[in-house]
C-alpha cells in the first residue's frame, strides 16, 4: 500500500513539473515574440543620400536598388490625400546581409510641401513571415529637412539581423497616411562599423601610420 501511495506521488509530481515546463516553455516563447521596437528619429546634417551602397526597398521607380536581388516596391502616385500600405519584395537575410550588414538604419525621403500632412502610422519589418521589428506611430513626418531630394528626412534605428540564418526571409511594410504629393523613398542605410570605419576610426589610423613612417625616419637616419 505504502509502495503504490509513493508511485502515485511520484506520477504526479512528474506529471506537475512536466505541465510546469510546459507553462514556463509557453511564456517564454511568447516573451521571445515580442518585437524589437525600432527608434525614430529626424535626419540631421548630414543627410544620408539614397545610393546604391543605400538600396531602396520601397519608393519611387527612380530609386536605386544597388546589390538587392529584387526590385523595390514602387509607391502609387502621389497628390489628393492618400494612404500608402506597402511591403517590400521578399528578400532573404543573405541579400540583405551582403548589401548593409547585419546591422543597418532606413532612411525615409518624405515629399510634400505640406506642415503635418504625412503621417508614419506603421513601419514593420517581417522575418519568416513573423513581426521581428516594429516601430508604431502615429508620427507626424512632415514637413522635411530636405523635400523630395532623396536623402533621410527621418531614420528608422535598432536594426539587427545577425541572429538569423542567411536562408530566412526579411521583408518591409510601411503604412503612410496623408501622402500629399509625390513619392517617398524607404531605402538601407549600412551602420555595421564593421564595413563602415567611423572617422573618428580613420583619423586615428591615419595618425598611427604617420607616426610608424616618423619613427623609420629617426632609424634611417642613425644608421
Amino acid at each position: 500500500m505504502k509502495m503504490a501511495t509513493k508511485m502515485i506521488t511520484r506520477i504526479a509530481l512528474s506529471a506537475g513539473f512536466a505541465i510546469a515546463m510546459m507553462f514556463g516553455m509557453g511564456a517564454m516563447q511568447q516573451a521571445a515574440a515580442v518585437p524589437t521596437v525600432l527608434n525614430l528619429a529626424q535626419g540631421t546634417e548630414p543627410l544620408i543620400q539614397q545610393t546604391f551602397n543605400n538600396p531602396c526597398v520601397i519608393g519611387d521607380e527612380s530609386c536605386t536598388d544597388g546589390s538587392l536581388d529584387h526590385p523595390h516596391t514602387v509607391f502609387p502616385m502621389g497628390g489628393g490625400s492618400q494612404t500608402y500600405d506597402e511591403v517590400s519584395p521578399v528578400y532573404t537575410i543573405a541579400d540583405v546581409r551582403d548589401a548593409v550588414g547585419d546591422f543597418f538604419r532606413i532612411g525615409i525621403d518624405v515629399n510634400t510641401t505640406q506642415a503635418n500632412s504625412e503621417t508614419l502610422e506603421l513601419f514593420e519589418i517581417l522575418i519568416d513571415g513573423a513581426v521581428e521589428f516594429v516601430y508604431n506611430g502615429p508620427t507626424s513626418i512632415a514637413p522635411p529637412p530636405a523635400n523630395g531630394t532623396g536623402f533621410s528626412d527621418w531614420i528608422l534605428s535598432n536594426v539587427d539581423i545577425s541572429g538569423w540564418d542567411g536562408t530566412s526571409t526579411i521583408q518591409f511594410h510601411v503604412i503612410i497616411s496623408g501622402a500629399v504629393d509625390g513619392r517617398e523613398q524607404i531605402f538601407l542605410i549600412n551602420s555595421d562599423p564593421h564595413l563602415a570605419p567611423e572617422p573618428a576610426t580613420m583619423a586615428l589610423f591615419g595618425t598611427g601610420l604617420l607616426g610608424l613612417a616618423g619613427l623609420r625616419r629617426r632609424r634611417r637616419k642613425r644608421a
